[in-house]
């Protein structure tokens, strides 16, 4: 059997707490996690709210509905008989405020909810988050290098809570181009504009027309950017994340671009077709840890969906080795800009040979790695 989470594990170690009791999930981990979670509480048939749209299609079975699991960043979805919560901790202090106002706004009747985390992901000071929402909030063990806590949400009116209430409205410029973007918490860089982002904007070579797609569009600035620039473009945004996704449709809204639209997709699993550029500051965290494997996959996986004369521009922390990968996927290969903190790359003439559905690429002599 797969290796769940060490979060899980946890979760595990306390399952009698959840056997005889209604139970939604939100934000499990990965498949791994739901598929143990559905067998040791089959006699409650656990309920899912995932927000990141890899693990909630990869953890899809036959027998899901729209009662048992589904992709969002809320909790109007799920049926109001749910009497116990578990919630992973979500990334930042400000996404886990979120989630428990969310709830707490929602709940018709009295619930347990439950939060487990790591110790490196800030479990321990999250009782203080807790408590702002819920009352007697306890640990109810630690192990795993993590914790887990337990809290009591009472059926009471808190008034009408949205997403919208914890968003970050702001504005940038690049290249003259006035743009408004719209954040949530948990969304890369939220509430503002990083640095490799704006290095980008700054330096990207945009099609005057054609097709664009943004690869993890997160609040949706450089897709935004993309579009109002390039009016006679067509503009695809995509993210896994649902925070990421809401934000972008929102970016999109307050910008009033009428070529560009944002949807789910993990990697390029819901894209189709060609594109004349493909842009992205790819992300190279997985949880607290460095991990470049998806970039590296997401560089391969680029050279399929370019048209020809497409390009792949890239903006990445210099210390990351994207200039080989990308060398292995490509034949010309430059740096549109560098610094003592980043790059901007971009890729052109895919060096790929097709065998099947897999790409292969070529090593440094010239044959299939």
């Amino acid at each position: 059997m797969n290796r769940v989470s060490k979060t899980t594990e946890l979760v595990l170690r306390n399952i009698e707490e959840f056997r005889r009791h209604s139970l939604l999930v939100v934000d499990p981990p990965d498949s791994h996690s739901v598929t143990r979670l559905r067998a040791e509480c089959a006699g409650c048939r656990p309920a899912f709210l995932h927000r990141d749209y890899g693990v909630y299609k990869e953890s899809l079975t036959a027998s899901d509905d729209a009662t048992s699991a589904t992709f969002d960043i809320g909790f109007s979805w799920p049926p109001q008989g749910y009497d116990s919560v578990l919630i992973y901790l979500p990334k930042g202090k400000e996404s886990l405020d979120m989630t428990l106002g969310l709830l707490a706004a929602s709940a018709r009747n009295d619930v347990e909810v439950y939060l487990v985390g790591t110790n490196r992901a800030g479990i321990r000071s999250s009782a203080a988050v807790l408590s702002r929402w819920l009352e007697e909030a306890t640990k109810l063990d630690s192990a795993r290098h993590g914790a887990m806590f337990k809290a009591r949400c009472f059926a009471h009116e808190t008034g009408a809570a949205s997403p919208q209430d914890w968003e970050q409205i702001w504005s940038t410029s690049p290249r003259g181009i006035q743009l408004t973007a719209v954040s949530l918490p948990g969304v890369f860089s939220h509430g503002r504009l990083d640095a490799g982002t704006a290095y980008l904007l700054e330096h990207a070579r945009l099609p005057a027309s054609g097709r664009i797609l943004d690869m993890g569009c997160g609040s949706g600035i450089v897709g935004a950017y993309a579009a109002a620039a390039c009016p006679e473009s067509e503009v695809e945004m995509v993210d896994t994340s649902a925070l990421a996704i809401a934000s972008t449709r929102r970016t999109i809204e307050a910008n009033g671009l009428k070529n560009a639209r944002c949807y789910a997709s993990h990697s390029f699993g819901n894209v189709s077709g060609k594109f004349d550029l493909i842009i992205s500051n790819p992300p190279f965290h997985s949880g607290t840890d460095t991990d470049y494997r998806p970039t590296a996959q997401f560089i391969s996986e680029s050279a399929r969906y370019l048209a020809p004369g497409g390009s792949l521009q890239l903006v990445a922390n210099r210390f990351l080795p994207y200039q080989f990968i990308l060398r292995d996927w490509f034949s010309r290969v430059e740096v549109l800009f560098e610094n003592r903190r980043y790059r901007v790359y971009r890729a052109m003439e895919p060096t790929q040979r097709l065998q099947g559905s897999r790409v292969q690429p070529r090593n440094r002599r010239g044959g299939a790695r």
